[in-house]
């Protein structure tokens, strides 16, 4: 059979074409259903798998938290089981050498006391006992003012564990603001030479153990307006409360109202105090090489770097600055008081300041309130001057701030 048309070309039967068309209309219709098909599984599948995922978002939150309360309350009993440790050593330790050095008052009228009392048989187990009961009173003094700084340190461990419950670190990490560099505190502390002014590193601190209560009502942002408008370098504040009658609300009541660095001054013993402290606004955290093993003051000098905090680490003796050396700081405070036992040396600068390396930014700290110190110190290599208490009891501390930094300049 000839299909050729009468032009000669050739033509496809009308039955096969309808077949061929009707074929390729079900296999259109066949990949459409199948479209349909695939879509709906994807769709059903898709919203399964952000059912997962939320389901196992929620399920993690829960256990970060059960966690994190369980390392807090862990901690916490290992620091209970830590202070009795070192209550038990202090009762039982060695003697402390300078508990044998004979007291200054008993001279010679001891010496007459001794003479005038019948001599007992076994004279000598008498002064044996006097010379004990001595040791034991210079020593009790001195475990009295280490058993406070270790009871300062529980009491801050303690609140650090609430405050990990109330915000655990996780959450407050993403409050943190990325990308802050650090140097400003100690920039602004940095004198430029022995010929250039003191710096004044002005604190807001409402009582001390030493002291007591300093200032009632004191207003942590009027004070800070006062050393913004008055020359002040930096600003620190005390905000430990239990001992020193601080607030932690300090720092974000006196950021939005200056511009000028500030230190947070605690016990910072634990990582989660730098991170509290880098998202409340600071620009710089204490660190006490006193209360740190040199291992915890090479941690967090690092972290509070990383943090975009400048680490001021305080120190009261030479195996102390060269701890905090070892340890990264390039901002020290050298702390005229003893913490151990909260005597004054104000002779420890002098010894202390010229073993302080030239790139390292150096301040004095404690017993320091006149102009006559800082014309002392500015003879010296001292970058800064830490000064709270004068400004804390004083009726007018812009008059006072402005004496100051008229000395701090050389300006009699």
């Amino acid at each position: 059979m000839d299909n050729r048309s009468p032009s000669g070309q050739f033509e496809i039967p009308q039955e096969m074409r309808a077949f061929a068309e009707k074929s390729v209309e079900q296999a259109r219709q066949a990949f459409e259903s199948f479209l349909s098909t695939a879509h709906q599984t994807i769709n059903a599948f898709g919203d399964q798998a952000e059912t997962t995922r939320q389901g196992a978002k929620g399920i993690g939150q829960q256990v970060m938290a059960f966690a994190e309360r369980n390392i807090a309350s862990s901690f916490e009993f290992a620091q209970h089981l830590v202070r009795a440790r070192d209550v038990a050593l202090l009762r039982a330790g060695p003697r402390l050498p300078h508990a044998r050095i004979r007291p200054a008052h008993a001279g010679v009228h001891g010496a007459a006391t001794d003479a005038a009392r019948p001599r007992e048989p076994h004279g000598g187990r008498a002064l044996a006992r006097r010379r004990e009961s001595a040791r034991a009173g210079d020593e009790a003094h001195v475990s009295h003012a280490a058993e406070f700084l270790t009871r300062i340190a529980d009491d801050r461990r303690r609140r650090v564990a609430q405050m990990k419950l109330e915000m655990p670190p996780h959450l407050l990490r993403a409050r943190l603001v990325p990308g802050k560099a650090n140097g400003r505190l100690e920039r602004a502390l940095r004198r430029g030479g022995s010929a250039g002014a003191l710096k004044l590193l002005c604190e807001i601190k409402r009582a001390s153990p030493s002291k007591g209560l300093l200032n009632e009502n004191l207003d942590p942002v009027a004070l800070a307006r006062v050393y913004a408008a008055g020359g002040a370098a930096a600003i620190s504040i005390v905000t430990e409360p239990d001992h020193f009658r601080g607030e932690l609300d300090w720092i974000d009541r006196v950021r939005p109202v200056t511009s000028l660095p500030l230190l947070l001054k605690d016990f910072v013993l634990d990582s989660y105090q730098l991170l509290d402290a880098a998202v409340r606004g600071a620009d710089g955290v204490l660190l006490l090489a006193s209360l740190l093993s040199e291992t915890e003051l090479q941690r967090l000098t690092g972290e509070a770097k990383i943090l975009g905090l400048d680490p001021l680490v305080e120190v009261h003796s030479k195996e102390e600055l060269n701890a905090a050396l070892r340890a990264g700081a390039t901002l020290v405070g050298i702390n005229h008081r003893n913490l151990h036992t909260f005597e004054l040396d104000m002779t420890l600068g002098e010894r202390l300041l010229p073993l302080v390396p030239p790139m390292v930014t150096a301040v004095a700290e404690s017993g320091l309130s006149k102009p006559a110190d800082l014309a002392k110190l500015r003879t010296t290599r001292c970058d800064a001057v830490l000064m709270g208490e004068v400004f804390s009891t004083s009726t007018d501390p812009a008059a006072t701030l402005a004496t100051l930094v008229a000395a701090a300049r050389g300006v009699a």
